[in-house]
């Protein structure tokens, strides 16, 4: 199960010399909807969240096609 959260383009050279705390911008909104996939396939849409201090993703729904 995996959450796509959004796309950016870096250089390799910036992948390299990233951080804990780094923030990669992926020009989205931090309350707009995210697809999670079950084995390479969207099932679901979800919202961003947090839960115990950890980053988390409510489900809220399915997507049409499986």
């Amino acid at each position: 199960m995996r959450a796509f959260l959004g796309e950016a383009n870096i250089l390799l050279e910036d992948v390299y010399s990233l951080k804990p705390g780094d923030v990669i911008n992926l020009r989205k909104p931090k309350d707009s909807e995210v697809a999670v996939y079950v084995e390479d396939k969207p099932w679901y849409k979800g919202r961003l969240g947090e839960k115990k201090g950890s980053v988390a993703v409510k489900i809220t729904g399915t997507t049409i096609t499986r």
